[in-house]
């Protein structure tokens, strides 16, 4: 520490021996005139020195300033000085007086931790995150650039202040809450909110504020994490995947093994696949299994592709669901081991029962072709044989001794004649396409005989009792104006479908009830079946459900009878009030067809 003095009258500064040794200023020097001190001072602070001794001299500031200093050595010091004035009687400012000392050390320090500090604030605002830091009052005391984009104020205007500053008093309780938690318990807290931008845009931001402690103070600092596009992914990907599980499809994919690793709704409900259990071509009946293994392994090894027809065997159920199977792999890296295999599976049982379907409607138009030919080629033979049993009952004279018996067996062959051309001319109207037929008058009670005729030798030989109930009010004269095939149609199928529920029954019956009323023929099939239950009968209208065995039924058949019935302007409907199983369905007479 050295004293100085600088003397206005003569414009010297002299020092003691305490600045000699701090300046290395020789011994015998002991003063130096102002312009020569100003050599000393380090050039880029002279000016600055200068102009604060001309401010002091003119009683405008005190002096208490740091600068630079180069040393004879060349090496340059920091140093400090603090002045004050000696005046006259006049109060006039004659001389400065002041104290100087070396704050090298001091000034690298503030060098170094400006330099930091520099580093620091630069680093923080390369960040893309917002960041803030809040000291124990709540008061911001550091941001970076990205916060202040959030705040939409500059440092300078935030700094200092808390949230109840710049914010509405709930939004401003609420992270008050949060920060009186953190700085409680000392643990972080994350928080998901939406926030509004300068711009007007609302983001959805995600806050982490965690506890600092810096010698005896703390610190809460605060993270923000703008999520709004990771969200919209998230939403997208909960989407895709709320799609894929509501498809009717099977999806999934498998790790390199085979295990399957993600198994959509279908896949777990219909085929029974489980989700880190097995491996996917466990599931595969043995020979679609071997053919997987054998065949489709080696190309999927190669990121082929493979699509074909398999069997899926449900092992909850064991039921076998045929399915068309496209299997396809992934690579998710360079080794071979990073990848994945994904399969995609349509359920082919609709389209089964569609195929069987149409070959039984194919069967049934051949039938009918072949029908019309059988009709045409025996109805000749049947007319002869007809007309000789007439012929052979007159040529039998009153005395013959058994006259009565062969009469007997002569009508006897002329009636199963006739009935012989009955039932092919029945075969024929059931089994002809008519949906192009017009529409035309017949008795009903002659289109049930039609379908009478053809149920009534299965049911007989079966042994299930099949009747026929006609009110009072009904008769042959009760005409109807519909398609006689397709009504026909309708009671064949409601017939069989009677026949296929009781006939294992104890004890079996069926029976067809008519009766009429100002509007409508009722008619109803009755069965000695039970009630069907109410999850089967809310489904049984759709088209291809079934509750017989595969092979045994399509599923269409009350579906395309309540159609014929609907197209006739009719109602077809199942009477759950009944004790047993009873369908039905009404036709308008034709006064009031419309």
């Amino acid at each position: 520490m050295g004293l100085w003095e600088w003397n206005l009258s003569d414009n010297k500064v002299r020092w003691d021996i305490g600045m000699q040794k701090l300046y290395q200023i020789p011994d015998e020097i002991t003063e130096s005139d102002i312009k020569n001190w100003y050599e000393r001072v380090h050039p880029d602070d002279r000016k600055h020195i200068r102009t604060n001794l001309e401010l002091a001299i003119s009683d405008k500031i005190e002096i208490d300033s740091m600068f630079r200093v180069t040393m004879p050595d060349s090496s340059i010091r920091y140093m400090r000085t603090n002045a004050y004035k000696v005046r006259n009687e006049k109060n006039e400012v004659i001389s400065l007086v002041g104290l100087n000392w070396d704050v090298t050390h001091e000034a690298i320090l503030q060098n170094d931790l400006a330099h930091t500090k520099s580093f620091l604030e630069n680093m923080m605002n390369a960040l893309p995150d917002p960041l803030f830091v809040k000291d124990s009052s709540y008061r911001w005391i550091f941001a970076n650039s990205e916060f202040e984009k959030i705040v939409g104020e500059t440092k300078e205007q935030f700094l200092g202040k808390t949230d109840y500053d710049f914010f509405s008093t709930e939004r401003a309780d609420g992270y008050r809450m949060h920060d009186k938690l953190v700085f409680k318990t000392g643990l972080s807290r994350e928080i998901d909110e939406k926030v509004t931008n300068t711009e007007g845009e609302t983001r959805e931001i995600l806050t982490k504020k965690s506890l600092f402690k810096l010698s005896d103070e703390n610190f809460l600092v605060g993270v923000m994490r703008d999520i709004t596009e990771k969200n919209k992914t998230d939403s997208q990907f909960r989407l895709m995947i709320s799609l894929i599980d509501s498809s009717v499809d099977l999806f999934g994919f498998t790790d390199v093994t085979g295990v399957p690793l993600y198994v959509n709704k279908t896949g777990i409900d219909i085929f029974g696949i489980e989700v880190g259990k097995n491996f996917f071509t466990d599931y595969l009946s043995p020979l679609h299994k071997q053919l997987v293994d054998a065949a489709i392994s080696k190309g999927l090894h190669n990121f082929e592709n493979w699509e074909g027809e398999v069997q899926v065997l449900n092992p909850k159920t064991q039921q076998e669901i045929p399915i068309l199977l496209k299997i396809f792999s992934v690579r998710t890296g360079p080794r071979s081991s990073d990848v994945f295999y994904g399969c995609s599976g349509t359920n082919l049982t609709e389209v089964k029962k569609i195929q069987q379907s149409l070959i039984e409607q194919s069967k049934m138009a051949s039938l009918g072709e072949m029908a019309a030919e059988i009709a045409h080629e025996v109805n000749n033979p049947l007319m002869i044989i007809q007309a000789k049993a007439q012929m052979l009952q007159e040529k039998i004279g009153d005395n013959h001794p058994e006259k009565e018996k062969f009469i007997k067996d002569l009508q006897l062959i002329e009636k199963n004649s006739g009935r012989i051309d009955k039932i092919i001319r029945s075969l024929k109207t059931a089994s002809r396409r008519s949906e192009q037929d017009p529409l035309e008058s017949i008795a009903i009670l002659t289109i049930i005989d039609e379908a009478l005729e053809l149920s009534k030798q299965r049911f007989r030989i079966n042994e299930v009792v099949l009747s026929l109930k006609v009110s009072e009010s009904c008769d042959y004269n009760n005409i109807v104006f519909a398609r006689s095939t397709e009504i026909v149609q309708v009671l064949v199928n409601l017939l069989n479908n009677s026949f296929d529920a009781v006939k294992n029954q104890e004890h079996k019956w069926v029976e067809i009830n008519l009766s009429c009323d100002e509007l409508y023929y009722n008619i109803s099939v009755t069965d000695s079946g039970e009630k069907i239950p109410k999850e089967i009968s809310a489904r049984m209208f759709n088209p291809f459900y079934t509750t017989k065995p595969s092979g045994q039924g399509t599923g269409l058949g009350l579906s395309l009878s309540k159609q014929i019935i609907q197209n006739h302007g009719g109602e077809f409907f199942y009477d759950d009030m009944s004790v047993h199983t009873q369908f039905g369905f009404k036709l308008r007479k034709p006064e009031y067809v419309r």
